[in-house]
């Protein structure tokens, strides 16, 4: 095999192993999106017990996309490397542009499922922090109005 042909099939390979990533994170973000509408249903059903489960669920799922988040800059860096470009400054939008396809195209997928994903986490998150707040607002009336009999 020539030199050329070994480059060609390192660079494929950190190609494929970056697809990987992101679909082992998108999937993750999925698993995390579930969890926030789970624990919205649990905050409404007023069941702290299974709140906590899930609370312990998402803080374990937040460590493996840290996971995969180091190893997504590893391996874009060792891209940028193969490109010739800056690998500090790299991202993951540029690297769109720069890598032949189908690679371009399911690298913008991903970008474009992420960023959906993480904007309905947010959204379901500030929900479930201002339905955690409510209640314990309602809680304190409460046991103020007990007090106060």
């Amino acid at each position: 095999m020539s030199k050329c042909e070994q480059r060609f099939k390192s660079m494929s390979r950190l190609l494929t192993d970056l697809s990987n990533n992101l679909s082992d994170t998108v999937n993750t973000y999925r698993k995390l999106l579930q969890f926030a509408k789970d624990a919205q249903e649990a905050i409404l059903a007023d069941q702290t017990e299974q709140l906590l489960k899930i609370t312990e669920m998402q803080t374990s799922l937040t460590r493996v996309l840290k996971v995969f988040d180091e190893n997504r800059m590893v391996l874009i860096e060792q891209i940028a490397s193969y490109l010739q470009l800056p690998k500090d400054k790299l991202t993951l939008s540029q690297l769109i542009s720069s890598v032949a396809e189908p690679y371009a195209t399911n690298y913008a997928r991903f970008r474009n499922e992420l960023c959906s994903l993480i904007s309905e986490i947010d959204t379901l998150n500030s929900q479930n922090a201002r339905l955690i707040e409510a209640g314990v607002q309602l809680s304190l009336q409460q046991r103020q109005k007990i007090l106060d009999e």
